[in-house]
C-alpha cells in the first residue's frame, strides 16, 4: 500500500529508463525483469503504478556497504502553514546495519520499508525498531530518493540485508526467509478524523496500521507516533482490548488500558472497521524474534511461542459491537451472548482464498485473461469428474488433522494446490476437498471458516486455483 495522500495529488510516469549517482560509482540502467532474487520488493495490487512500472523491471545492485544521497522529510509547522521540509542527508546500507542521519539501526531492527509516490516523486517509508534509552517504540522515515532507480536500490538492498540476516540466524531456506521479508506489511494509511486518549476534541491525524500496531500521527511525515495501539496476545497498557462501534453514530471506540481513541471519520470507517476485524492478534516475540518468526511463519509450535506470557489462548484483543453486530461475516464464534469473540486465526487464509480472483484481475489484462480461460478449461475438467463419480475416497480422515489448527488447515490447502496446479489431478484434489470439509466441519474456534466450507467444492478448488497464481 502506498502513503500519498489522495488530495491535490497529481501523479505521472518517468521513463522507463533511469540512472543515479553512488558516491565513487558509475551510474546504472533499469533493464527488463528477470527472475532468480527473493528478497526483491513484488508490487502489490493497491501499488500506485509508479511503483508496479519501476519494481518489474530488472536491476543491477551495488555491492554493500553503499552510502545513498537522500532527502529526510518532514513537515515544518513553524509557520503560519504547514510546509515539507527535506533535509539533505546520507543513508548507509550494510549487512548488518543501516544509518541514517546519525542514527544506527541493526538489520533486526527493520519493521519494513515501502516505495510510496507522492505529488509526482518517488519516496520510500521505512519503519523501525527504536530501542534507545531503553524504551523500545517505532520510529518511521519518509525518504525522498533523487529518481525511481534509486528507490529502487535503496528498498532492496535493505530487504536483502533483512533476507540474509534471517538466513544466517535461522538456517532456514530462501522460500522462508523472502516471506519473513513480507510477513509485516501497512494495512491501512491515511487522514482519518478521530479523538486520541483523553482529548474529547476530535482532529484529523494521520494514521497507519500494521500487522503489530496502530499509529497515530499529526501528520503524514512525523518521525514517532504520538500514540501506539498494539495488536498482541500479551496484556500491555497499550495492547487493544475492545474495539467498539456505535449504531446510531457509526463511530469507532478502541479501548485499552493507557488509552481510548474514537474514530468519526465516515470516509474511512468501513475501512478501518475492516482492516481491524481481520488483522490476527499475535504473540510480541513473533514481531521481535527471528526463531519465533519462523516457526509462525512453518506453522510448527516453536518454544518461543510456547512460552509467551498468557499462552496462546490469552488473546486480549475482542471485538464488541453496541446496538448492532457488524455483521455475520464478522462475529460469529462461541461465545453465548454473541458480542465478543476472539480473534480468529484463520480470518487471514481464508482472506487470501476468497480475495484471490480479484487480485489475479488487479495484475493487469494479460494475467487476467490467462487465468480466466485456464480456469474454464479446469472448471470443465472438474465438472465432468464430479457427474461422473470419477473420484476416490478421501485418505485426509487418518491423516491427523486437528480441524482448530490453523496450520493444519493451510496444509489442506497447499496439499489441494499440488494436485490441481503441478499434477492436474483434478480428481484427487476433489477427494481431498471433500476430506477437508469433512474434518475442518468439527472445527469450534473460527465462524468464517465454517461459512468458507459451506461453499460446493467447485467454488473452493476455483478460489485454490485463483490463489495459486500469486
Amino acid at each position: 500500500m502506498d502513503f500519498q495522500k489522495s488530495k491535490g495529488c497529481t501523479f505521472g510516469f518517468v521513463s522507463g529508463r533511469k540512472f543515479f549517482a553512488v558516491r565513487g560509482m558509475a551510474t546504472a540502467d533499469i533493464q527488463e525483469s528477470d527472475a532468480g532474487r527473493p528478497w526483491e520488493y513484488k508490487s502489490q495490487p493497491k501499488d500506485h503504478p509508479l511503483v508496479k512500472e519501476l519494481f518489474s523491471r530488472h536491476h543491477d545492485y551495488p555491492e554493500m556497504p553503499v552510502p545513498f544521497s537522500v532527502g529526510l522529510v518532514s513537515m515544518d509547522t513553524s509557520g503560519a502553514s504547514s510546509d515539507l521540509k527535506t533535509e539533505e542527508t546520507n543513508i548507509d546500507i550494510s549487512p548488518q546495519k543501516f544509518t541514517l542521519s546519525g542514527n544506527v539501526h541493526s538489520v533486526e531492527d527493520i519493521r519494513y520499508v515501502i516505495p510510496s509516490v507522492l505529488d509526482n516523486a518517488m519516496y520510500i517509508v521505512i519503519s523501525v525498531y527504536n530501542n534507545l534509552e531503553g524504551t523500545p517504540n517505532t520510529l518511521f522515515y519518509t525518504i525522498k530518493t533523487l529518481d525511481g532507480y534509486q528507490a529502487v536500490s535503496i528498498t532492496n538492498l535493505i530487504r536483502k540485508s533483512v533476507f540474509d540476516k534471517f538466513i544466517s540466524v535461522t538456517l532456514c531456506g530462501s522460500d522462508l526467509a523472502a516471506r519473513a521479508v513480507n510477513f509485516n506489511r501497512p494495512l491501512f494509511s491515511d487522514d482519518v478524523y478521530c479523538s486520541v486518549t483523553s482529548d474529547e476534541d476530535y482532529k484529523t491525524y494521520y494514521v497507519r496500521i500494521d500487522k503489530e500496531c496502530m499509529c497515530f500521527f499529526t501528520d503524514q511525515f512525523q518521525r514517532s507516533p504520538i500514540l501506539t495501539l498494539l495488536f498482541w496476545k500479551e496484556s500491555d497498557d497499550f495492547v487493544v482490548e475492545r474495539v467498539c462501534m456505535t449504531n446510531d453514530t457509526r463511530e469507532i471506540k478502541l479501548e485499552c488500558t493507557g488509552a481510548t481513541v474514537k474514530v468519526k471519520d465516515q470516509r474511512n470507517v468501513d475501512e478501518i472497521r475492516s482492516v481491524i476485524a481481520n488483522n490476527s492478534s499475535r504473540p510480541k516475540l513473533v514481531f521481535h524474534d527471528y526463531q519465533t518468526l519462523l516457526g509462525h511463519l512453518s506453522g510448527s509450535r516453536d518454544e518461543p511461542l510456547r512460552e509467551t506470557r498468557g499462552g496462546p489462548h490469552s488473546i486480549q484483543t475482542r471485538y464488541r459491537t453496541e446496538h448492532q453486530e457488524w455483521g455475520p461475516s464478522t462475529f460469529e464464534g462461541p461465545s453465548t451472548s454473541g458480542f465478543f469473540q476472539d480473534k480468529d486465526e484463520f480470518e487471514e487464509i481464508i482472506d487470501s482464498l476468497r480475495t484471490a480472483e480479484t487480485q489475479c484481475s488487479q495484475m493487469g489484462p494479460e494475467m487476467s485473461e490467462t487465468t480466466s480461460l485456464n480456469w474454464i478449461v479446469a472448471e470443465s475438467d472438474i465438472q465432468q469428474i464430479q457427474e461422473a463419480g470419477l473420484f476416490p475416497e478421501s485418505v485426509l480422515q487418518s491423516a491427523g488433522l486437528d480441524p482448530n489448527d490453523s496450520a493444519h488447515f493451510r496444509r489442506c490447502l497447499e496439499s489441494l494446490e499440488d494436485e490441481m496446479m503441478k499434477k492436474q489431478r483434478y480428481d484427487v484434489a476433489l477427494s481431498h476437498c471433500r476430506g477437508m470439509k469433512e474434518i475442518f466441519a468439527a472445527n469450534t474456534t473460527s465462524g468464517s471458516l465454517r461459512r468458507l466450507l459451506k461453499e460446493s467444492d467447485l467454488d473452493i478448488l476455483k478460489m485454490v486455483y485463483f490463489r495459486s497464481w500469486l
